[in-house]
């Protein structure tokens, strides 16, 4: 059911100009880094302005609202629960940190501030597609012109002989993943060695670069990227199983479809997962053993020393020899609001 909003938090992105103190490394004589901080400038207005803007517009409707930068929001006093929308200015990256927040269906709206140089996956709509000024996107937030879409989250929780439990850790809040979930030793040259067991099944032995479990969402990213066959490869492989010639373009659109085969709708219940690099013992491995694939619940167990646990690029915890790692889809979606996308650019 569609809902007045009244109580409403902005969570704003921190532009790495701003992030990373670049105005006292250009005054510094030892760098000579001009260029760099000019195109970090560049974006900071950008994201400035265009935020501005957005402001401005929602005062016409709502002249008191909360606002806060998305590196402050751990230390926000109010639960987000008590607010009836959540509104990020950013890209991806501010999205996906205040996702992290929300553990009940208050709805989330994304607005991209610079798409020219940020992605804008989640957010509400594409600029570069659609032609939506600040005033017109929030007639439609006040009007109703709106609908709700869910996607589904990692619950996750991590037990062992290193830590009693993840989420009595005050430095580790997370509760639930958007994106993905990746293990992994932090030495990212070594191997990483680890168990698995999938749905219930007997843990079994991997030794990789690592696993990723991904939701829907998340299999259109960097999973889609590890998972996906090379251009050159399909087209090596085809050409020594028919002995003919294909082009490039044809290795390359095969290697697309079949990197489609591995994408889940944003809202479906399993998960999926890869294991990166594996490193087989023999070549009946690949027969008795399953490293990339559809799943309802996974558990691993490191037999690293010095492991790490990812959260959708954002949050890292450690991981310790003999911790087990929990994962599977959250009862919690995120409830996602998508404008009406009637004013298409020509």
């Amino acid at each position: 059911m569609l809902k007045k909003f009244e109580k409403i938090l902005v969570t704003l992105k921190v532009p790495k100009y701003d992030a990373f103190h670049l105005e006292e490394v250009q005054n510094n004589p030892k760098f000579d880094m001009n260029s760099f901080i000019s195109k970090f400038k560049l974006a900071k207005a950008q994201h400035d302005m265009r935020s501005n803007a957005y402001l401005k517009a929602l005062k016409a409707h709502i002249p008191k609202f909360d606002s806060i930068k998305i590196d402050d929001l751990s230390n926000l006093t109010k639960p987000l629960e008590d607010y009836d929308l959540i509104v990020t200015l950013g890209g991806d990256g501010t999205f996906l940190k205040t996702a992290s927040y929300i553990h009940d269906e208050t709805p989330i709206l994304g607005l991209n501030t610079d798409s020219e140089r940020s992605y804008c996956t989640f957010c509400s709509f594409n600029p570069n597609l659609i032609s939506m000024e600040p005033d017109t996107v929030w007639n439609k937030v006040f009007n109703s012109d709106y609908e709700i879409k869910k996607r589904t989250r990692i619950k996750f929780g991590v037990k062992g002989p290193n830590f009693e439990n993840l989420d009595a850790t005050p430095e580790f809040q997370v509760l639930n993943a958007l994106n993905e979930v990746f293990f992994a030793d932090k030495d990212v040259g070594k191997t990483s060695n680890f168990r698995i067991a999938i749905d219930g099944n007997d843990f079994e032995y991997y030794r990789s670069g690592g696993i990723i479990v991904a939701t829907g969402s998340g299999t259109t990213g960097w999973i889609r990227s590890s998972i996906n066959a090379g251009t050159l490869t399909v087209r090596d492989v085809l050409e020594a199983a028919d002995g003919g010639k294909i082009s490039l373009e044809q290795a390359q659109e095969i290697a697309y479809e079949i990197g489609k085969k591995y994408e889940l709708a944003q809202d479906d219940k399993k998960l999926m997962f890869h294991i990166r690099e594996p490193i087989m013992q023999k070549r009946s491995d690949y027969m008795n053993k399953k490293y990339t694939g559809k799943i309802n619940k996974m558990m691993i167990q490191s037999e690293v020393k010095n492991g790490v646990i990812v959260i959708d690029g954002n949050y890292s915890r450690d991981i310790g020899f003999g911790d087990i790692v929990t994962l599977e889809p959250s009862p919690h979606d995120l409830h996602c609001l998508h404008l009406s996308q009637d004013q298409r650019r020509m």
